[in-house]
């Protein structure tokens, strides 16, 4: 006979990745998730925990923006899913952004461009 016990797969928040960001105004964000799930649990029971996101994004991305999700499997049956979100906003490139750095590297010699026009 099996016993049960409760246990804890996913506790608090954690910072997952830094995704690239096209067009934006930052290279990357940064995302995570926040939450807790517990299980009742065998001792034969199979746990697995999967991350999923993309790659990269396309901006403007909003804070708490839902990115992807942390799923919990137990023997191939998915028991709880959290979401993982931006943990910052990045703004899109606009045209004003890159006359600014224009500007700057003429009148200032910035030399550390981040846009470029095409």
């Amino acid at each position: 006979k099996e016993q049960f016990t409760w246990q804890t797969v996913l506790n608090g928040t954690e910072h997952l990745a830094e995704i690239p960001v096209q067009n934006g105004r930052a290279d990357a964000v940064s995302v995570g998730y926040q939450g807790e799930i517990c299980l009742l649990l065998q001792e034969s029971d199979r746990i697995r925990v999967e991350m999923l996101y993309p790659e990269s994004l396309e901006a403007p991305v909003q804070v708490g923006e839902q990115i992807g999700s942390v799923q919990v499997w137990m023997n191939d049956d998915l028991q709880a899913e959290i979401p993982i979100t931006a943990e910052q906003s990045v703004r899109r490139i606009v045209l004003t952004d890159c006359i600014q750095e224009l500007v700057e590297l003429f009148l200032l010699g910035n030399t550390n461009i981040k846009f470029a026009i095409l």
